[in-house]
C-alpha cells in the first residue's frame, strides 16, 4: 500500500505559509514507508528523495509574466497552482492513494483515478459557496456597495472541487459542515486538526510580570476576520486599566470599513495597532486573553498559537479549532460583540479562571494527537473501506 501528494507547498530549505501544513504528512508516512513521491511548488534539498519542484524559480518568473499581461484574469498563484496540476498530472506515479494540498488540482486528480488510485483532498478552508455567502452577507451588513468588484468574481471562479474527491480531510468541524451542506456525504470526510509549533511557542511567566490586562487579535484582516465586531465590543468596555494590541495588517479592506477602523483605533489610547510582525511570540505570552472574532477558518494557526503560548481564546463558532468552551477559552457567535464584551469582562473580573484557563490552553495542545499521526490514521481506515489492505 502507497501514497503519493501533490502540494502547493515549498519544502526544504524554502518554505511558504503551506509547508506547516504538509511536512508532518510528509514525515508520518515516510516513517511508515508508505510514501512514493511527492509533487511540490519548489524544494531545495529536502530529505525525501522523491520530491520534484513543479514551479522552479524560471517557471515561477514566467508565471509572474503571464499574469502581469492586459488583460490576463488570472493572478499570479493561479497560474503557479495550474502549472502544478500540469505537472502532477503528467509525473504522477502508480500507487493506491494521492493527497492532494489543497483540494484542488483537477487535472490531475483526473488522472490518479484514470491510474486507479484514491484520492483524498485535504480541506484547509470552508467551502468557497459558503465562504461566497457570507462575504455577501458581510457587505450587506455592513452597507459597503462594491461586493461585485471586489472579491467575488474571483471567489465563484473558483468553485468547490470536493466533488471530484473520493474522500476530504477537512481541518475542523466546521469546514466539514460547510460541505456537508454543498451536498458532500458526511461520511467521506474526516477531520485532521493541523499542528503547530508548540516548541516555538511557550508560555512564559516573565512576560506576565505586569498587571495590564491585555487582549490581543492577530490576523491578516480581511472584513471575514470579524474585527469590526471586536471594535464594537471593546467600545462597549467602560475600563481604562486594559489594552489591546492589534497585529497582522489588513488586506483588501474596502475604503469605508478601512476608514471605520482607524476611527476607532486612533481616538482610542486603550489600542496599540503594531500592524505586521514576525515575532508574534513575545505578543502571545504578554496576553492575558486572545480574540478571533472570524467568520469563517479552517483551522486558525493563530488560535493554536496562543493556546500554546498558554493564553485562552474567545472565537467564534466558525473557527474554535480546539477551543472546548469554558475549558481553554470561549466560543461565541458570529457577528456578536455583546458576547465578545461578556467574555472579555468575565476573564478580566476573574483572575483565578483566568489562570486556570491558562493551564488548560497548554495542556490542550500538548494533549492535541499530531496531524501527520492523524492523517496515516485516516489513510488505512480509507484502505479498509476500499479493500485495499
Amino acid at each position: 500500500m502507497s501514497l503519493s501528494i501533490v502540494t502547493i507547498a515549498d519544502l526544504g530549505k524554502v518554505k511558504n505559509l503551506k509547508t506547516a501544513d504538509i511536512v508532518p504528512i510528509i514525515n508520518s508516512f515516510t516513517y511508515n514507508k508508505k510514501l512514493v513521491q511527492v509533487i511540490c511548488r519548489r524544494q531545495k534539498s529536502f530529505f525525501f528523495p522523491r520530491t520534484q519542484a513543479a514551479v522552479p524559480v524560471l517557471k515561477s518568473f514566467v508565471a509572474k509574466i503571464i499574469a502581469s499581461l492586459p488583460g490576463k484574469k488570472a493572478s499570479f498563484r493561479e497560474i503557479e497552482k495550474k502549472f502544478i496540476d500540469d505537472y502532477a498530472a503528467s509525473k504522477l506515479e502508480k500507487c493506491d492513494v494521492v493527497l492532494f494540498h489543497p483540494a484542488s488540482f483537477k487535472r490531475s486528480v483526473k488522472r490518479a483515478k484514470e491510474a486507479g488510485a484514491v484520492t483524498v483532498g485535504v480541506a484547509t478552508s470552508a467551502s468557497h459557496t459558503f465562504v461566497d455567502r457570507l462575504m455577501e452577507e458581510e457587505f450587506s451588513k455592513l452597507d459597503l456597495p462594491m461586493y461585485d468588484t471586489f472579491q467575488k468574481k474571483k471567489i465563484r471562479k473558483y468553485r468547490n472541487l470536493v466533488n471530484e474527491f473520493d474522500y476530504i480531510i477537512a481541518f475542523s468541524d466546521f469546514v466539514k459542515e460547510s460541505y456537508i451542506q454543498e451536498g458532500v456525504p458526511g461520511e467521506n470526510i474526516y477531520v485532521g486538526i493541523s499542528d503547530i509549533d508548540r516548541d516555538k511557542f511557550v508560555p512564559s511567566e516573565e512576560a506576565l510580570t505586569n498587571d495590564t490586562f491585555r487582549v490581543l487579535y492577530a490576523a491578516s484582516t480581511t472584513p471575514l476576520k470579524g474585527l469590526q465586531y471586536l471594535l464594537d465590543a471593546w467600545t462597549q468596555l467602560d475600563m481604562s486599566d486594559i489594552e489591546m494590541v492589534i497585529a497582522g495588517g489588513y488586506k483588501n479592506i474596502p475604503t469605508a470599513l478601512d476608514k471605520r477602523f482607524k476611527n476607532t483605533i486612533e481616538n482610542d489610547p486603550r489600542i496599540i495597532d503594531i500592524g505586521h510582525t514576525d515575532s508574534m511570540v513575545c505578543y502571545y505570552q504578554e496576553a492575558s486573553v486572545f480574540v478571533l472574532p472570524s467568520l469563517t477558518e479552517g483551522n486558525p494557526r493563530v488560535v493554536m498559537e496562543a493556546l500554546a503560548c498558554g493564553v485562552p481564546v474567545i472565537t467564534t463558532e466558525h473557527a474554535k479549532s480546539i477551543i472546548e468552551d469554558g475549558i481553554n477559552g470561549f466560543i461565541v457567535p458570529i457577528r456578536d460583540p455583546g458576547a465578545i464584551r461578556e467574555k472579555i469582562k468575565f476573564l478580566y473580573d476573574n483572575p483565578d479562571i483566568l489562570q486556570e484557563m491558562r493551564q488548560a490552553a497548554r495542556r490542550s495542545i500538548e494533549n492535541k494527537k499530531e496531524f501527520g499521526e492523524k492523517v496515516f490514521e485516516i489513510y488505512q481506515d480509507i484502505l479498509q473501506r476500499e479493500h485495499r489492505v
